[in-house]
């Protein structure tokens, strides 16, 4: 289960960049990074399964959280890349988000 993540509440042209980033990489780079550390042991071993724990915010937004909704939806988009670029039987799914897609 991959879990990495905090609100971070301002405006578009409010968001203090230095804040902005560091919600980034809690939120999305500590996630990426957690798939990279555990991807090759689940290709030697044949398999495996990845849960990123995202946010519905990504699809249907979050007023006054901008930086976080779009952190999240960066998470739902690693999703099916992650599961589609190995050649192992690796599942990566996403919960928490209201995607509609099928479990890869």
């Amino acid at each position: 289960v991959n879990n990495a993540g905090y609100g971070y509440m301002a405006a578009v042209e409010e968001g203090e960049d230095a804040e902005v980033r560091a919600m980034f990489d809690t939120n999305y780079f500590g996630a990426v990074d957690l798939i990279k550390a555990v991807l090759p042991g689940m290709r030697r071993l044949g398999g495996g399964s990845i849960i990123n724990l995202g946010s519905n915010s990504a699809n249907l937004g979050l007023a006054g959280y901008p930086a976080y909704v779009t952190a999240k939806a960066a998470i739902a988009g690693t999703r099916p890349a992650t599961a589609g670029t190995n050649e192992a039987t690796v599942k990566a799914n996403a919960a928490g988000n209201s995607t509609g897609d099928k479990p890869r």
